[in-house]
């Protein structure tokens, strides 16, 4: 069964569009905020993990509708420091299912042996020795 809007709710919803568009709708992040010293330390603790002193600085510099924009821009911003410590890790560009068929595969299989009693632990340390100096060769 199909409900047809009555005409004053219609007109209501009608209106409440047109004055949506004519107006501009909500205010963008950038437009004027407060930007005291209290409101970009609240800004800062609440749109992060945590306010940092680097992050409250940075929010200070840039006024905070324009920080405010940027958090919800939604694009990565460049990290060098971040980078560099994912340099490191071996296992960061390699796909999912190499992942699996080189980690964790093994690893179920080892836990399986050795939940039924046919590994001890010390048999299962050797294999992962000889793997990783096969691996650094």
């Amino acid at each position: 069964m199909c409900h047809r809007l009555r005409p004053p709710f219609a007109r209501l919803v009608i209106t409440g569009f047109a004055c949506v568009l004519a107006f501009g709708g909500a205010p963008s992040a950038r437009e004027d905020v407060a930007s005291d010293e209290a409101a970009i330390v609240h800004a800062v603790q609440r749109l992060t993990f945590g306010a940092t002193q680097e992050e409250v600085a940075r929010a200070r510099r840039m006024g905070l509708g324009a920080w405010i924009g940027e958090q919800l821009d939604g694009r990565p911003r460049p990290n060098p420091r971040l980078d560099a410590k994912l340099a490191s890790l071996t296992t960061i560009t390699l796909s999912s299912d190499v992942i699996a068929r080189d980690y964790f595969l093994p690893a179920r299989r080892e836990r399986r042996m050795e939940q039924a009693g046919q590994v001890t632990a010390a048999d299962t340390t050797a294999p992962a020795a000889d793997a990783a100096a096969a691996a650094a060769a």
